[in-house]
């Protein structure tokens, strides 16, 4: 990783170049340690990038960003009298990507590298996905660590961070390279540069309106991934969702397809679904292979799909890749089961988005059929509120009794977002309350729940701080329960996906 900054200001292509300052040879000369986009993080000699955010401005932190050592500043406007080299460029996060891409040396061009896109079951479907090609030979981007933790509040890391990863993946041996990939990430040009041997789609439904603004500029988004593959690439799409045959269409890659209901090249049938795993038969090509899985639910069962086509594009047998699925733990936060003291079962899963927590739901129902299902569940703040009554309304249908609390507020108030999923719980003759004190909410759920109820607590799953206004506290559902002594504890299987 020795690159002076004449290699790396070279790598921003011509046509985005605004403005090339006149700098002596001792300068381009400076070997370059790092790039940031966050003053804070900024030490000597690395590259500060200035990025017209959603918040703050990062062209006001160009002063603080020199003092700490930056050896140079890209940015988009027009700045004069900066102390050092000022690159002005048309697309602050393109060139970023592009510097960053330069200083590690492309190092996905020399790696295995899945992308994993979709509404739901992206963190699923890449451990599992790592699972299969190896732990020692496999780097994962990932919302959960192979530990259970939470490692970002994002999905995909900026372009910075995924190509240094992928850089001390090759310098540790690794020869795989798997990440998540969300729709946000791929129109701020965080994957920009990365050299995906596969894009894979999971499904598509509502979510991140927020910043999309319309499901076709979030469908569009989706697509990208596919779209920009390599044309020796391979995409892998669930084809029981509509956009599932708009990624393959869209692609110059070879297709491969995935199917529970429909025909494709991958299937899946004689499902055996149980609250003890799930069995089905994996058919490809002239072949058959039955699987066990200890991961529950029809949606599991598309996950496994997924990470089955990949195995197959990377050259595993699938009678190789069925007989791994077999071990494999659920991740953290996703569907995590555990017994209350007085014999009600309790449920953490992630579900966060309408369809994640419909699907949650009615297979609680299907596999299990609780006498009671008592559903916890908030929405977070400073997004798509239109999903809120979409998601109060599902509780109320499917639900025997649901309590409305919190998830992560932010700068919202968590009266007015609980008002919201209010509206939609009001439509329909479910029973409800609402507890703004997500711990008080847990308790009281418990309290209600008696022998063969189920207790879901929706939305955080592997998180580890609850976010409000002014400050994020530590917090985390299983680690709640644990304390308040509220479950029958035990070792918890924190995302174990490689062991």
């Amino acid at each position: 990783m020795n690159r002076n900054l004449a290699d790396l200001a070279a790598a921003i292509p011509k046509e985005m170049r605004k403005g090339m300052p006149q700098i002596n040879q001792q300068s381009l000369q400076l070997l370059v340690t790092g790039i940031s986009y966050d003053s804070r993080a900024i030490g000597p000699r690395m590259i500060f990038v200035a990025i017209s955010g959603f918040n703050e401005n990062g062209h006001r932190y160009i002063d603080s960003a020199i003092e700490r050592g930056a050896c140079a500043v890209f940015g988009e406007q027009q700045i004069v009298n900066c102390s050092v080299p000022y690159f002005r460029v048309a697309n602050s996060r393109l060139a970023m990507a592009h510097l960053a891409a330069a200083l590690f040396a492309d190092p996905t061009r020399k790696l295995y590298t899945v992308g994993v896109t979709g509404t739901n079951g992206k963190t699923t479907v890449a451990h599992l996905t790592a699972a299969l090609l190896g732990k020692e030979k496999t780097e994962l981007i990932s919302t959960v660590t192979n530990e259970g933790t939470a490692i970002s509040t994002i999905t995909t890391p900026e372009s910075p961070h995924i190509h240094e990863t992928a850089f001390h993946a090759l310098q540790s041996g690794k020869e795989n390279f798997v990440l998540e990939v969300s729709s946000i990430a791929g129109v701020l040009y965080r994957t920009a540069l990365i050299d995906f041997d596969v894009a894979l789609f999971t499904n598509f439904s509502r979510d991140h309106l927020d910043f999309h603004k319309s499901m076709d500029a979030y469908r569009h988004a989706k697509v990208r991934l596919a779209r920009d593959l390599k044309p020796e690439g391979r995409v892998i799409a669930n084809i029981d969702d509509p956009v599932g045959r708009t990624f393959l269409a869209e692609s110059p890659a070879e297709p491969l397809s995935y199917s529970i209901a429909n025909k494709a090249d991958l299937m899946a049938n004689e499902l055996l679904l149980s609250p003890h795993g799930s069995q089905f038969v994996i058919s490809y090509q002239d072949e058959q292979v039955r699987v066990k899985t200890r991961l529950i639910g029809r949606y599991n069962v598309y996950n496994a799909l997924a990470a089955v086509a990949v195995g197959l594009d990377y050259g595993l047998s699938l009678t190789d890749a069925g007989a791994r699925l077999q071990d494999i733990p659920a991740v953290a936060g996703r569907f995590e089961q555990y017994q209350t003291r007085n014999g009600a079962a309790v449920i953490i899963d992630f579900a966060h988005s309408p369809d994640a927590l419909e699907k949650t739901l009615m297979m609680i129902k299907e596999i299990y059929r609780p006498s009671r299902l008592i559903c916890l569940f908030g929405c977070g703040g400073e997004s798509d509120g239109g999903k809120r009554p979409m998601m109060g309304k599902i509780a109320g249908q499917l639900a025997d009794y649901t309590i409305i609390t919190t998830d992560n507020p932010k700068r919202e108030d968590p009266e007015k977002i609980i008002a919201q999923i209010e509206a939609g719980m009001a439509r329909t003759n479910g029973e409800y309350e609402r507890i703004t004190d997500r711990k008080r909410a847990i308790r009281r759920a418990i309290a209600l729940a008696a022998p063969n109820n189920i207790v879901l607590l929706a939305g955080k799953g592997h998180e580890q701080s609850q976010i409000f206004k002014d400050k994020a506290v530590a917090y985390n559902d299983y680690q709640f329960l644990v304390d308040a002594a509220l479950i029958v504890e035990s070792p918890r299987p924190r995302g174990r996906s490689y062991e």
